[in-house]
């Protein structure tokens, strides 16, 4: 609701909680470093600030068209991931270093995440984007400059690969009790692990690769 006396929405700091003005019948949030987002009963996604990874600041929510049937949704920086009733994944917004997951770096309009199916959640970092299967497989792209997909290399990518686990034998698999069913194509054959250490005068550097 506008501000006590009052005026308009407006991007001013705010010091106590308000209502957020527009918004009922809301069942999943999600906060972003420049964005907010909402998901509405009915399934429609409603975000404000940059949500959408476009230039144009939006002070209150605004339904985000070509996203329906909406589960729940994460925000990274300039870009947005939803997660359908159906475990399907949907990104839109910005995405240089991969993080959309659909190749491109730049989506106007929601695109579907290719190869994901049966998605139980989703989690948008700053520039690298994760799913959870049901099958308890994770999944993961964008931005790997720190190892931060967890797919045994430093390597970025633009569409969603398995995480492997620590042993280097094969993708993360968080509940084992229940079967999946991973392509062959899917399981890298070689992972490349690779370790720095150094103090004021030494530097030595080390290479793990391994083959499944």
């Amino acid at each position: 609701t506008p501000p006590a006396g009052g005026g308009s929405v407006t991007s001013n700091p705010r010091s106590r909680p308000f209502q957020v003005p527009g918004l009922s019948d809301v069942i999943a949030i999600a906060a972003g470093l420049l964005s907010s987002a909402a998901v509405k009963s009915d399934g429609t996604v409603w975000a404000w600030g940059m949500a959408t990874g476009t230039s144009v600041l939006s002070l209150s929510p605004t339904q985000v068209a070509g996203l329906s049937n909406i589960a729940r949704v994460s925000l990274g920086t300039y870009y947005l991931l939803a997660l359908d009733r159906s475990g399907k994944v949907w990104s839109v917004g910005a995405g240089g270093l991969g993080q959309l997951g659909t190749g491109s770096s730049v989506s106007a309009a929601p695109m579907q995440v290719p190869a994901l199916t049966g998605i139980v959640d989703i989690a948008a970092g700053a520039a690298s984007s994760y799913a959870l299967g049901a099958d308890g497989t994770a999944y993961a792209w964008g931005d790997n400059s720190h190892g931060q997909i967890g797919d045994g290399t430093y390597a970025s990518q633009r569409t969603p690969v398995l995480v492997v686990n620590p042993t280097f034998n094969g993708p993360l698999d968080l509940r084992p009790e229940v079967p999946n069913q991973i392509p062959a194509s899917l399981i890298p054959s070689l992972l490349l692990s690779t370790n720095r250490s150094s103090d004021l005068i030494n530097l030595s550097l080390s290479a793990d690769i391994r083959g499944l």
